[in-house]
């Protein structure tokens, strides 16, 4: 039992540092899975913004192809107005040569007309002149957008790639702990259960190194850990299945002891009260008179009580048994075997010169009640006292006649008293 129980202490001590590692591997599982998670959020919100940086390259090349579109449609007009103004200065150069020539020639009513139309062609000129300035400032408006444009698309692309770079680094970083997971806890990302943790980051960081120095601590790890754990638990479940068979068989002692005990106290109460009755009884026929009892010193406690014997012989008070003479306290004996006998009776009783200490009234009460009582029991008695053999059915003795020679002699006497 003890090397049984000292294995099964090993056991739970072993059980324990288990469910110790078991506690420390989940709580930097549930690390790793928090930062898995960030992660994810991260990578997440980094899609988030390539998504809205791409939708905002992708309206920045609209507003450029645009602003690109307008230009060459101002530019084409800004020519068509430039080859209008060569050809109107063409023209008014003409005019005028053609004006010198008619001035030369044509009378001053034709002058003032050519003049009039000149004046006309430059106002002309003039005004073209300021659409032209105003669709040069308005070219060098949209220039500046467009220049403003593309600067937006370059930091666009710029703030893409950025994003892309982060997105990569984010997706390697997944993988690596994907992979980590995967090495030192056998399991996948999508196999891990999603929980909300309560505690910071710090807390967190702070618990994983106390456990992994906890680990340092432990020393090299016994990779056969799981097997020895298997064997361990087997050998634990089996002495548990003992330990559980050994508690059944006592309670079953225990409750088949009291029952005994119940049966064995209401036995000797029978027993004890029957035998009281023969004893004040047969006392007052052995000693003439006088009375006698058996009393229980723990009524309460039947298995473990003490029995006094008190008796009154006739002319002395009532007193416990020690306090009587030795002749008193050997009839009182004689007294209470007669009273069990007469509860229990026994097929034959062997009496040793129990009548020794008996002064000769009391061995002749003695030897007529063990006469009357021979009806039911047989008893075999040595004695020297003459008041005893002479009520006694047979006599057996060893005498030696001769010397050296012993001889045994039987005598039946109520063969004798017969004849």
């Amino acid at each position: 039992m003890a090397e049984r129980q000292q294995e099964y202490d090993t056991s739970q001590s072993e059980l324990q540092q288990l469910s110790k590692k078991q506690a420390e591997t989940e709580l930097a599982y549930n690390e790793l899975t928090q930062q898995s998670t960030q992660l994810s959020e991260n990578y997440h919100s980094t899609q988030e913004k390539r998504v809205t940086a791409r939708s905002e390259w992708t309206k920045y090349q609209a507003q450029s192809q645009n602003l690109s579109e307008q230009t060459a449609q101002l530019v084409q007009q800004q020519v068509q107005q430039q080859a209008e103004k060569e050809r109107l200065q063409v023209h008014i150069d003409t005019l005028q040569n053609n004006m010198r020539i008619l001035t030369e020639t044509l009378t001053e009513d034709k002058v003032s007309t050519i003049s009039h139309e000149l004046q006309t062609l430059q106002g002309k000129q003039k005004r073209l002149q300021a659409t032209t300035a105003t669709l040069a400032v308005t070219i060098q408006k949209i220039e500046q957008q467009l220049m403003i444009a593309r600067g937006n698309v370059r930091l666009a692309t710029e703030e893409q790639g950025a994003i892309l770079t982060r997105q990569a680094s984010l997706q390697t970083k997944i993988e690596h702990f994907e992979q980590q997971l995967m090495a030192e806890y056998n399991v996948k990302y999508t196999q891990v259960p999603i929980e909300r943790v309560t505690q910071t980051i710090s807390d967190i960081e702070e618990q994983l190194t106390l456990l992994k120095k906890s680990i340092n601590e432990l020393g090299h790890v016994n990779i056969g850990a799981i097997e020895e754990y298997e064997q361990v638990k087997q050998r634990y479940d089996f002495l548990t299945q003992q330990r559980d068979d050994l508690n059944t068989a006592k309670d079953n002692l225990m409750q088949t002891i009291e029952e005994m005990d119940d049966e064995v106290q209401t036995r000797f109460k029978t027993t004890f009260d029957a035998v009281s009755h023969h004893f004040s009884k047969i006392f007052s026929q052995m000693f003439g008179g006088g009375r006698a009892e058996i009393q229980l010193t723990d009524a309460k406690h039947l298995l473990t009580t003490g029995i006094d014997i008190i008796a009154q012989p006739p002319g002395k008070k009532f007193q416990q048994m020690s306090l009587l003479s030795g002749g008193e306290k050997a009839l009182t004996a004689i007294t209470l075997l007669f009273a069990i006998l007469h509860v229990r009776p026994v097929p034959f009783v062997v009496l040793d010169e129990a009548e020794a200490a008996l002064d000769e009234a009391n061995v002749a009460r003695f030897s007529r009640y063990l006469h009357d009582f021979g009806g039911h029991t047989q008893f075999i008695v040595i004695t020297h006292r003459k008041g005893t053999m002479m009520q006694a059915n047979l006599l057996y003795g060893v005498t030696m006649q001769e010397a050296g020679v012993s001889k045994m002699v039987a005598i039946d006497l109520d063969h004798i008293d017969a004849s």
